[in-house]
């Protein structure tokens, strides 16, 4: 069997790779560039699973594809119905990843205070909430 990730070292390749240990089993790594890419060889049965992030959700709702598990410890709000990979007999498995806001080095503190307070301005904002919300 094959798994698709969304390229080598990514959170999905690390993630799928400690399911496989945790898991005893071994799948060929097939490494794309991105996460539409990966959805994409899974949609035509390139490759057999993968791990990916929230992206693929709408994917997962209106049926193309079905969630197996959730890497986290806790079942993932919207997602009530999929167990976590824990729950399915893999006790311990815990997988979680983040994303982050970066600039250069060099970028002034002030114009970090004002990125950081635009950025935050947005995210508190009922509607942005909503969509980060309904797409995991």
């Amino acid at each position: 069997m094959t798994f698709a990730s969304t390229a080598v070292g990514t959170s999905s390749h690390r993630a799928m790779e400690a399911l496989m240990a945790t898991a005893g089993v071994d799948l060929l790594h097939m490494p794309f560039s991105g996460s539409g890419p990966a959805a994409t060889a899974l949609l035509a049965r390139h490759v057999d699973v993968a791990i990916a992030d929230a992206s693929i959700l709408g994917l997962v709702r209106d049926g193309s594809l079905r969630a197996l598990g959730v890497t986290a410890a806790e079942r993932w709000p919207g997602l009530d119905a999929v167990p976590t990979f824990a729950e399915s007999g893999l006790p311990g498995y815990d997988i979680t990843s983040w994303v982050g806001r970066f600039a250069l080095g060099a970028t002034p503190p002030g114009a970090m205070e004002r990125i950081n307070r635009a950025v935050t301005a947005v995210l508190v904002e009922p509607e942005i909430e909503r969509l980060f919300a309904v797409s995991g």
